[in-house]
């Protein structure tokens, strides 16, 4: 089932399969969160929970949200925020060396 989360940057829709530690997967290219993942499976039988979210200017995700990709980025933190996936860490490395 599809969700639809309201960001302080705009709308992402996705989708969670899996029970466990949270992956966040973007698929590569113009997809959607209902676009096929050939690695679903895999992760899904080892344990994992993956957030699947639609790429801006496909699914309901609107291209307001992330004209590029540190926009995008941007927006998908406050959707991991809102999300609170279990066991999540987030790698701020790059921040802290700005």
């Amino acid at each position: 089932m599809n969700t639809l989360a309201q960001t302080e940057r705009g709308p992402i829709e996705y989708r969670v399969v899996g029970q466990g530690p949270a992956v966040l997967v973007l698929n590569g290219g113009h997809t959607h969160c209902n676009s096929p993942l050939g690695h679903q499976r895999f992760f899904v039988e080892h344990g994992y929970q993956l957030i699947i979210p639609s790429r801006p200017g496909y699914g309901n995700t609107p291209s307001c949200t992330g004209r590029t990709a540190e926009a995008f980025a941007d927006a998908l933190m406050l959707l991991l925020d809102q999300l609170h996936p279990r066991d999540a860490q987030r790698d701020t490395s790059k921040q802290a060396e700005k």
